[in-house]
């Protein structure tokens, strides 16, 4: 059945001719992290972080929404802002194919994620 569903998957959306090995995920324009692939399974794509400062401060935001602590200030305006200024992007370091529709989740360094090809590229 899993096999099926991912061909059905594959059917209904294009997946990028050149198969990204390195990104940098980017928010407003800014590179808050690179991200060099491990693995893909689809839809899964594995790596890990690089060059990732930035990113330490939309860590929480990339946790499951139910492990998010209450009121704290610092996540909602996180949160605020990405709802504000638009949300993440995946650009491949290799081809500036970019991404969106981001699913990312980590553990330390470690990340595996969804996207798909963004319209105009």
């Amino acid at each position: 059945m899993w096999n099926y569903l991912k061909r059905l998957f594959k059917v209904g959306h294009a997946t990028p001719d050149h198969v990204p090995r390195l990104f940098a995920l980017e928010f407003d324009g800014e590179v808050i992290a690179k991200i060099a692939v491990d693995d893909i399974d689809f839809p899964w794509t594995y790596g890990h972080l690089f060059e990732s400062a930035k990113f330490e401060r939309f860590r929480t935001y990339f946790t499951d929404v139910d492990s998010w602590p209450e009121d704290d200030p610092e996540l909602e305006q996180v949160c605020s802002e990405v709802h504000a200024k638009g949300h993440f992007r995946l650009r491949c370091l290799e081809t500036s194919a970019v991404f969106t529709d981001v699913v990312l989740h980590h553990e330390g360094n470690l990340v595996w994620f969804r996207y798909r090809p963004e319209d105009n590229t």
